[in-house]
């Protein structure tokens, strides 16, 4: 799905379901903005029987390309996050994990409203460059996710590749 109206087919936010293993059960959704100044992809696999949830975040630099072919500058990966770590990364990462399994589960192509808003959602709460700085969210704790010299590394990223 996109932000971006229906008859546009042009998306700058992107979610994808899956069910990896078959039982019915959206169990990995992947989240990627494209379009701004710097581009994102947000990988969740959910383990339901252990309550866990993997996490990775990679951003790029923002090119005219599929995300894949642009320059990555980082990658983060966390596993096993359980639900005390991530209410430790923020109020609104838990809440947006819940929102993304609520969503899988009352999902349907004759009503699509809650995907809908969520995609919407999420796009007001993108990461972003402003003023040259990195602008994360309570629903992408970037302070949280990333060091100081990962952001760094990121605000700086265009000036270095010169």
């Amino acid at each position: 799905m996109s932000d971006s109206p229906k008859e546009d087919r042009i998306g700058k936010i992107w979610f994808y379901y899956r069910d990896t293993n078959n039982d019915g059960v959206y169990d990995y959704i992947y989240v990627k903005n494209t379009g701004f100044s710097i581009e994102s992809q947000e990988k969740f696999s959910f383990n339901f029987d252990t309550k866990k949830i993997d996490y990775v975040l990679e951003i790029y630099d923002f090119c005219p390309e599929e995300i894949r072919y642009c320059d990555k500058i980082i990658s983060k990966i966390y596993n096993g996050i359980g639900q005390k770590e991530a209410e430790q990364l923020g109020e609104g990462f838990s809440e947006r994990i819940k929102e993304f399994s609520s969503v899988q589960k009352e999902f349907s192509k004759f009503n699509s409203g809650q995907l809908e808003e969520l995609v919407r959602k999420e796009y007001s709460h993108k990461l972003k460059m402003a003023d040259g700085r990195l602008a994360g969210n309570s629903r992408t704790p970037i302070e949280k996710l990333l060091s100081e010299e990962e952001i760094k590394k990121i605000e700086n990223y265009r000036e270095e590749k010169e």
